[in-house]
């Protein structure tokens, strides 16, 4: 989005749903001036981007993500003075760890090195020559990943060397890059977060800008939960000027003019959402194309409030926020291609978050600092829906 902060053609704006990417627009209008509402129709705002008592009385979920290796790297992030209204990013020792069956377990570490030294000769080259390229242009690459204009980023030679890899499905690189499983179980758990299947075209990218993150700018987690991240955005955008409505739920366009004329009005919301409260001021054949939007796979989150830590077999594990329970290569490319096709899988392939080691809150049961504050979230990735 492109304003200045003298642009007289837009005064005012209204923003329905107040999750990330609704604050994150409202916060950019009234950074130039405009008066923005945002309308929620819950009693919280953040939609996913919160935490809540999801099992037990005092213990505290995040509803969503935990772990945001792009929201500390993000340049819009990156702009605004999130740790003024309370925004404080915790980094673990390691950004992640993968456990295998023999009881060790394979340790994304913040250092290539490091990790590299893991793996067999071969393989510990394979991975400094795989990713060293883009932790060396990280800063470039991260901007030209997270733009939200299509154009030729600053340095073209990183996103053409860049893509070049990213292009490969996972599997395949994963194969061709190196020799030994650990190494492999490690990229392809990583590049799982796309939740696309592995032999895709492009399933690499996300592998590969999630790593990078790792080695350079890492994968926090936010003290207090994520919740402290939406929290952060409104203070933000109510000291610039800007209204929050919650528990007003817009029916349509001419019911939010009415009740608060605006020049311009941005959604956050699902596809038939927008549909269905724009109505007649889209036309036909998009309503009828957002009518029609198809949801990739789901995921299936479940919270547990624990009295003690996860005992892991891999006292390594105890480093991260994060755990890729996976076995191997195989069957995490199954299990991402039955999650796709909308087929149960036995062993499918789940990311543990376990924030409470690092960021300690007094559960009801007694002041042990490591038992679960945020709780544990189990994240598996469901069949289909929609």
């Amino acid at each position: 989005m492109h304003l200045k902060r003298n642009d007289m053609a837009l005064r005012t704006a209204n923003v329905i749903g107040s999750g990330p990417n609704g604050l994150a627009a409202a916060v950019t209008l009234a950074q130039c001036g405009v008066a923005v509402t945002v309308f929620e129709r819950n009693e919280n705002i953040g939609g996913a981007c919160s935490t809540a008592e999801l099992t037990l009385p005092g213990f505290k979920h995040d509803v969503g993500s935990s772990c945001f290796p792009l929201g500390v790297a993000s340049p819009f992030f990156r702009s605004l003075p999130l740790e003024e209204f309370g925004l404080r990013w915790i980094e673990p020792p390691a950004p992640l760890a993968h456990p295998l069956d023999d009881g060790t377990a394979v340790m994304l570490e913040h250092d290539v090195d490091a990790t590299a030294a893991q793996f067999g000769q071969r393989d510990a080259r394979a991975w400094k020559a795989l990713m060293g390229p883009s932790v060396r242009d990280w800063a470039e690459l991260v901007d030209a990943v997270t733009a939200p204009w299509m154009g030729l980023p600053q340095r073209l030679d990183t996103m053409v060397g860049f893509g070049s890899v990213a292009l490969f499905p996972a599997r395949g690189l994963a194969r061709a890059a190196f020799q030994d499983e650990r190494a492999r179980v490690l990229f392809a758990g990583v590049a799982a977060h796309a939740v696309l299947p592995l032999t895709h075209l492009a399933s690499s990218a996300t592998g590969l800008v999630l790593t990078t993150a790792a080695h350079t700018t890492g994968w926090p987690i936010a003290a207090g939960g994520a919740q402290c991240i939406t929290q952060a955005l409104a203070g933000l955008l109510r000291s610039l000027g800007g209204r929050i409505v919650t528990e007003f739920e817009v029916g349509s366009l001419d019911e939010l003019e009415r009740l608060n004329p605006a020049d311009i009005t941005l959604f956050d919301t699902s596809p038939g959402a927008l549909a269905a409260i724009a109505g007649g001021a889209l036309t036909e054949s998009f309503r009828a194309r957002l009518q029609r939007f198809k949801r990739g796979p789901g995921i299936f989150k479940v919270d547990y409030a624990l009295r003690r830590p996860i005992p892991w077999a891999a006292a390594e594990c105890t480093r991260s926020a994060t755990v890729h329970l996976g076995g191997t290569l195989a069957e995490i490319v199954a299990s991402e291609a039955d999650a796709y096709a909308g087929r149960q899988n036995d062993r499918p392939f789940v990311i543990v978050v376990q924030p409470s080691l690092f960021a300690p809150r007094l559960p009801p049961f007694g002041p042990h600092p490591t038992r679960a504050a945020y709780g544990v979230g189990v994240l598996p990735c469901a069949e289909r829906v929609g």
